[in-house]
């Protein structure tokens, strides 16, 4: 093992024979020379034996600092290499036991990194993107647990595929059905679905699980629009090539469903079960090539994005009743867009806004200007967006129109967002003067956050200098950590500060920071911590933090750790998860749909989950509706 001790020892002790050796001979030599001859003309030898002595001990001291210093460099190289990705290459020869150590280890680590990366780029090709990043990253004991979710779920299926299968040879249906799939696949990742399993010919699609989807019933029908635009310029290559032609029916449907791993452990799959599944398969088998057939569930959203067709009562093989479905005959048109906006619902308004963004020509002016002023800010943010979307040119004068008017905190945290996401510099000073001293945490998290994205050089100056501490004495710690990590960016220092490794003091006021910044982005930094600290003053940092700038993932990852609590930290649990459900069930977050995601996501962790731990919830949940 290597000991840093040791190693600092060995170089002080090298150094220490090189400066020392010559000196020493030259000293002996002339105390020897004195007292045997009492020489004193020979001043002019000893003076330059001296010179001779200091130029040698210069020489071997840069000798034996290159030779400590190098391999260091070396390894730097290396986490250089590692961290651009780089991963497969081997240590330089010729270093000695501590250093060659250290060398092996970065390698050791650069090769766990590739073959994380191959086992996912592996895993992909079977199963999402998504689902192979979670099982790569997630504790194994709580991926995806069995959870009620409402989900939308696709079905489509290649029609005509037995004939299609004697014509072709194996070898032809093969390259066929592989190209097929490889570009239905990036339309549904592109629209934020989720391949759940091929069955056959036909693919199954998830919206809204395992990962979160904003207006999933849209989405999916989008998704199968363009799959059957994406098919007709397919068939123009393929039917020459082999002199077939694909046509694929669609069927969508939403509902509850359970949702999680299923089979043994030998081999799991993850998968939704439930009527809602069997309703979209059976759907998919009434539509023809060309068509999307939808279910009631669906018409509810999709009549006000697009023009759809009733198809009447339809009876579905294992369903008792009749079941009424649609079918997807176009885009809605411009005239009954422009007539929807004029609803006072926030839902009619918002998925008119979808169909408005799926129009070619709209004017900035009459379309959307008049909607940033609309009394609904989830329209306000929907409308930013779609400006942004179709006049970038203009993004930036409607970005600050919004920070200069908007009231809504929930829209201003939208465009400082969109200014770190697009890049836009030129907004840093305005940022940090308007918002650094702010007092609220939910704006002056986002704008470190911007000005992170914006690799903002002076960030951590800028914090010190503008940024309110509780005082003097607190502002010169934070200075202190700060520069001790000066080659470490914001986000880099604080987690270095809240590693294992880090003293009891750089954890508490890395907490603090976390806290007082407002950096619930980051807030994920303190779920280990919460789970695993044994200092109590620590610990109630920590959970004081999670109130102030727990997100709904924060409240995910508690309820998924519930079990493993110790009775202490349980307790601390619960009030946080109370506390946090109770913020973002308020008036403000209403209208963000990806927290009312998230909390029916809570509220089906808690009503599936088992053990006496979450006994008291259910009852609270089932208590207060």
């Amino acid at each position: 093992m290597i000991s840093k001790n040791s190693l600092t020892a060995r170089s002080l002790t090298d150094i220490a024979y090189f400066i020392a050796a010559p000196n020493l001979i030259l000293f002996a030599s002339a105390f020897a020379y004195i007292h045997f001859f009492q020489g004193t003309a020979d001043i002019y030898f000893f003076s330059s034996a001296a010179v001779l002595s200091i130029a040698l001990s210069a020489a071997g001291g840069f000798m034996v600092s290159r030779n400590v210093t190098a391999p260091v460099t070396q390894l730097v190289a290396m986490a250089k290499k590692i961290q651009k990705g780089e991963t497969d290459f081997a240590p330089p020869a010729g270093a000695d036991e501590e250093i060659g150590y250290l060398q092996k280890s970065f390698i050791s680590f650069s090769k766990v990194l590739g073959e994380r990366e191959l086992m996912k780029s592996t895993f992909s090709r079977y199963i999402s993107d998504y689902i192979a990043d979670e099982i790569l990253t997630e504790d194994l004991a709580t991926q995806f647990l069995a959870e009620y979710r409402n989900v939308t779920i696709l079905f489509s299926d290649i029609r005509g595929f037995t004939t299609l299968s004697e014509t072709l040879e194996p070898k032809d249906l093969f390259d066929v059905l592989n190209h097929y799939f490889d570009q239905m696949i990036d339309i549904v990742i592109k629209n934020n679905g989720v391949i759940n399993k091929f069955i056959g010919d036909a693919i199954m699609v998830l919206y809204n699980a395992p990962r979160l989807c904003e207006n999933a019933d849209i989405m999916a029908i989008i998704t199968a629009v363009e799959m059957n635009r994406r098919l007709a310029e397919f068939n123009l290559k393929h039917t020459r090539k082999y002199g077939v032609t694909l046509g694929i029916g669609v069927g969508i449907n939403s509902g509850q469903v359970v949702a999680g791993n299923i089979g043994s452990e030998k081999r799991m799959e993850y998968t939704v079960i439930g009527d809602t599944v069997n309703v979209s398969s059976r759907l998919q088998s009434v539509a023809k090539a060309g068509e999307i057939v939808i279910s009631e569930n669906i018409f509810k959203s999709a009549q006000y994005v697009f023009e759809l067709s009733d198809m009447g009562e339809i009876e579905l093989k294992g369903k008792r009743q009749p079941l009424r479905v649609y079918k997807v005959a176009g885009e809605l048109t411009y005239e009954k867009i422009k007539e929807n906006l004029k609803s006072d619902d926030p839902e009619v308004l918002q998925l008119s806004l979808i169909a408005l963004g799926r129009v070619e020509k709209l004017s900035l002016e009459t379309d959307l200007m008049p909607l940033l002023k609309n009394g609904f800010e989830k329209i306000r943010f929907m409308a930013l967006e779609l400006i942004i979307e179709k006049f970038k040119a203009k993004a930036e004068e409607c970005i600050m129109y919004v920070l200069q008017n908007d009231k809504s905190e929930f829209v201003k945290v939208f465009a400082i967002d969109k200014i770190g996401a697009l890049g836009l510099s030129r907004f840093a000073n305005f940022l940090a003067q308007q918002y650094l001293a702010a007092n609220s945490l939910r704006l002056k998290g986002a704008v470190i956050n911007c000005l992170y994205n914006l690799k903002e050089p002076r960030l951590k100056e800028r914090i010190i200098s503008q940024c309110a501490f509780e005082n003097k004495q607190v502002m010169d710690e934070v200075k202190k950590y700060f520069e001790k990590y000066s080659k470490l960016d914001l986000y880099e220092t604080l987690e270095t500060m809240l590693s294992e490794n880090a003293s009891l003091v750089e954890q508490k006021l890395a907490v603090y920071l976390l806290c007082n910044l407002g950096l619930s982005t980051k807030a994920e930094l303190l779920n280990k911590m919460f789970r695993d600290c044994r200092d109590d003053e620590l610990r109630k940092l920590v959970v004081a933090a999670f109130l102030k700038i727990g997100s709904c993932r924060s409240v995910i990852f508690l309820l998924k750790n519930l079990n493993k609590f110790e009775k202490e930290i349980l307790n601390n649990a619960y009030k946080v998860i109370a506390h946090l459900i109770g913020k973002y069930h308020a008036e403000e977050y209403k209208h963000d749909l990806s927290v009312q995601i998230q909390l029916d996501i809570i509220k089906s962790l808690i009503l599936s989950s088992e053990g006496k731990n979450f006994e008291k919830l259910k009852v609270a949940l089932i208590k207060n509706k």
